[in-house]
Order: structure tokens, then C-alpha cells, then sequence
């Protein structure tokens, strides 16, 4: 399991050295790659779960799949459904 500083897209979740952590209730993380396999996100499913256990120590209630759509990462519908699914 890689830890938060090897997975430089938990952006937030895990405050860094000289920041300090705020008290809230709930964290909304509308830009994420959490879906594997798509794009510079995890590359497997074991990653992507990890990330979501950290988002929930973190206290994020939401996270927003937001998977690259460029000519290098073809933008599948049905897949990126699928994904969410599988890791709902």
C-alpha cells in the first residue's frame, strides 16, 4: 500500500508539513482521479480503494470522478460507469 505522499493526486485530504489540519465536518472533492486504469490516476483497483479509505479518515462525504478526455485518454462513458460502480 503506498502512502499519501506517493500519490501526489490526494490533493488535500492529508495535510502537508507546515500546514495545518482545519476541524471540518465534511470535505466535497470535486476534481478527482480516482478511477483506475483511466488516466494518471491509480493504476489498479487496490490503489483507488486505498484513496477512498484515506478520503474517508479525511471526513470527504462526495468525491467527483473527473477522468482526463483528450486525445491521449480516450473518454469511454460506459467504461468510467462501470468503474464507479465497481467501486461503489
Amino acid at each position: 500500500t503506498r502512502s499519501s505522499e506517493s500519490m501526489p493526486w490526494v490533493n488535500g485530504l492529508v495535510p502537508q508539513d507546515g500546514v495545518q489540519a482545519r476541524d471540518v465536518s465534511a470535505i466535497v472533492d470535486i476534481h478527482s482521479h480516482i478511477l483506475p486504469g483511466l488516466d494518471d490516476g491509480p493504476e489498479d483497483f487496490e490503489v483507488s480503494l486505498e484513496m477512498l479509505r484515506m478520503a474517508r479518515q479525511a471526513n470527504t462525504t462526495d468525491i467527483v470522478a473527473t477522468p482526463h478526455a483528450s486525445p491521449s485518454y480516450r473518454y469511454d462513458p460506459e467504461l468510467i460507469s462501470d468503474l464507479i460502480g465497481k467501486l461503489k
